[in-house]
């Protein structure tokens, strides 16, 4: 198992990684002509689709690349350049966002579930995560982080019309970029972590 600053940064992380504020002008844009019922079902729909598709990822995620013959530390390394383009894309100050789907159901389940807030990067640090533990109660400790921040990310939704009025546009977009300055001093981690395990002698370099 972690210690307990290494889960709470796994929570903080995965938190960024979910970026709540971000998501509220991006939810009230594809929900723009939906009631306010429609709202709290995409919405509920969403944030729990994304909390599913990462608990099958913790579980499943390490098993799913020894199949394809990856190891731990290139996924790192593929991680954590993932994660460092969406923090860039985090911090630009044009703000980004999908274009609306025609179906409510479709709006729920994909873009918001997959890949707004199940994507990619999300998905690669929850199976780097799974992989620095095989206790159950590593496991627990992780799908109890993802349950907090989907949790916290459907809080945010359900208060997305509140929120940007009292925030408005400026102030969500600051948010979001320091979120995204976070996320790339992580990225920074991912690959050395990973290049260190590849590369063992550049490791050892570093050292001495």
């Amino acid at each position: 198992m972690l210690e307990w600053p290494e889960y709470i940064e796994a929570f903080v992380v995965l938190l960024a990684l979910f970026n709540p504020l971000g998501m509220v002008p991006v939810f009230l844009g594809l929900t723009a002509s939906c009631t306010p019922g429609e709202r709290r079902r995409i919405a509920l729909v969403g944030a729990a689709s994304a909390a599913a598709v990462l608990l099958v990822c913790l579980v499943a995620g390490e098993l799913i690349l020894n199949t394809f013959g990856i190891g731990i530390p290139s996924f790192r390394v593929a991680g954590g350049v993932l994660i460092g383009l969406i923090a860039l894309s985090m911090m630009r100050p044009a703000a980004r966002g999908p274009e609306k789907p025609s179906t409510e159901s479709s709006v729920a389940v994909v873009p918001l579930a997959i890949p707004l807030l199940a994507g990619p990067g999300t998905i690669s640090t929850i199976i780097i995560l799974a992989s620095k533990g095989t206790s159950l109660g590593h496991d627990l400790l992780v799908g109890a982080a993802i349950i907090a921040v989907t949790t916290i990310v459907l809080v945010a939704l359900l208060l997305a019309p509140l929120t940007e009025s009292v925030l408005g546009k400026t102030g969500i977009r600051v948010l979001t970029q320091i979120m995204g300055l976070i996320l790339a001093a992580i990225a920074v981690e991912f690959i050395a972590d990973g290049l260190a395990s590849l590369l063992p002698g550049l490791a050892a370099a570093g050292q001495g």
